[in-house]
């Protein structure tokens, strides 16, 4: 990957080291290795700033809620699924069986209490 220029350190092990690399999960002495690397191979350089962005990326998608308008049609689509298949699913305790709008229905379903172990 360095085009031609020998690298101390291998391209094949900063890329299979990189997201530990990138989760500063690595000794100090390892890290130097790393970044001397990067600073003369730009191809692995770009691979390490590729998974950056992926992995920020991802965080920041799974820190975002779906908009209410969305879940709500989730629902409505969850309980269709019930409608249509009985009451085969089990009611317990935190979970009740739900008659009414769609408005009763998803008001229950956000406000019904923790499953215990959830």
């Amino acid at each position: 990957m360095s085009g031609g220029n020998p690298h101390d350190v291998d391209c094949q092990e900063i890329l299979e080291r990189v997201y530990v690399f990138i989760d500063n999960e690595l000794e100090d002495a390892d890290c130097q290795r790393i970044r001397a690397h990067l600073a003369e191979c730009a191809p692995c350089l770009h691979e390490v700033d590729h998974e950056r962005m992926v992995k920020a990326l991802i965080a920041r998608s799974c820190a975002e809620r779906a908009p209410m308008q969305l879940r709500e049609r989730v629902l409505v689509s969850i309980r269709e699924a019930q409608v249509s298949f009985g009451s085969s699913y089990p009611v317990g305790p935190g979970w009740a069986r739900v008659e009414g709008s769609q408005a009763e229905w998803t008001q229950q379903f956000n406000t019904r209490p923790e499953m215990p172990g959830a």
